[in-house]
């Protein structure tokens, strides 16, 4: 049985990309405002 819930690995990699792009854009934004 297949749940809708599990998505394959293509589903998830432009997922986790916009996940890392967004967590260096924040990171890169304190590091501005702390330096």
């Amino acid at each position: 049985m297949n749940s809708p819930e599990h998505l394959p690995s293509e589903t998830h990699k432009p997922i986790t990309g916009y996940l890392w792009g967004a967590l260096a854009v924040l990171t890169g934004t304190v590091a501005n405002s702390r330096w």
